[in-house]
């Protein structure tokens, strides 16, 4: 879900962080060490996704990104020796079934929209770290949960 728009992305991220809570309130029913994640005390939706944008998703289309880059650079040249050989101008159409400049690369899409949903993490962990400092100003204890 980490490349779904954020309306999408945030449900996501609502309901698997419910279901890990649930995992953690089952094992702690149970005397059970709560899984990693799993906790609900001390819990911030937003620091939690941005580690997981930051350090799974991001690099993860990254690489698919520089792969997918390298594999069109690959066919590049294939289509080149195939017009050669055929005597044809147009083999990428029918070699990869797109026209030639037709859009953007699916994985660039995706690690653009990983990216502005990171963005909106972080908007929100900084206003809730914002929020904790103010109250810690006044002298209110801080909450740093959402």
């Amino acid at each position: 879900h980490s490349a779904k728009l954020w309306d999408m992305h945030y449900a996501w991220s609502t309901k698997v962080t419910e279901e890990f809570h649930n995992q953690g309130d089952e094992e702690q029913r149970l005397g059970l060490p709560i899984s990693p994640l799993c906790g609900r005390e001390g819990f911030v939706l937003s620091s939690s996704q941005m580690g997981f944008l930051q350090f799974i998703c991001l690099p993860t289309w990254t690489a698919l990104s520089r792969l997918e880059a390298h594999l069109h650079d690959v066919l590049e040249v294939e289509i080149d020796a195939a017009r050669t050989f055929a005597g044809s101008d147009d083999m990428s159409v029918v070699v990869t079934g797109v026209a030639p400049g037709a859009g953007r690369s699916i994985t660039r899409e995706c690690l653009d929209q990983c990216e502005e949903n990171f963005q909106e993490w972080k908007r929100q962990a900084d206003a809730i770290k914002a929020a904790a400092q103010e109250k810690e100003k006044k002298g209110a204890p801080s909450m740093a949960t959402e």
